[in-house]
């Protein structure tokens, strides 16, 4: 597991707090490094760059620009 995620993960586990740590995780950084004009948030005109967690917080889908970048397998 990446690191951010496991901070992620435990920061959930310990606030219960998860929309305030998704903004954490989405819009801030994309305010920090300036480029919150096309990331950060859904919204028309942005880049569709979107990562779909499970329940277990696992990658289960990452689109880059609206596309399909990667799609877990089923086991």
């Amino acid at each position: 597991m990446y690191p951010s995620i496991e901070l992620l993960e435990k920061l959930i586990d310990k606030s219960g707090r998860s929309i305030r740590l998704v903004t954490m995780a989405t819009i801030v950084p994309a305010r920090i490094a300036c480029i919150d004009d096309r990331k950060g948030s859904l919204t028309a005109g942005k880049d569709a760059d979107i990562v779909l967690l499970d329940k277990e917080l696992e990658v289960v889908m990452t689109l880059v620009k609206g596309n399909v970048a990667y799609k877990k397998t089923s086991r």
